[in-house]
């Protein structure tokens, strides 16, 4: 899957910096109201909205 590495390597430098900076980073909503696209290579949700302050 083209991307792919890059994207696992984005992701490893960029959630440790968003946790270190908002260390009460939370889901905005219960996970089961989460709704995901229907992409069947991958999970894609529409949104995803976070509290900072936890």
């Amino acid at each position: 899957m083209p991307g792919a590495a890059l994207s696992r390597l984005e992701a490893s430098v960029a959630l440790p910096a968003l946790y270190a900076r908002f260390p009460k980073l939370d889901l905005a909503v219960p996970a089961a109201e989460l709704r995901n696209k229907p992409v069947v290579t991958q999970n894609d949700l529409y949104e995803l909205p976070v509290r900072l302050d936890g």
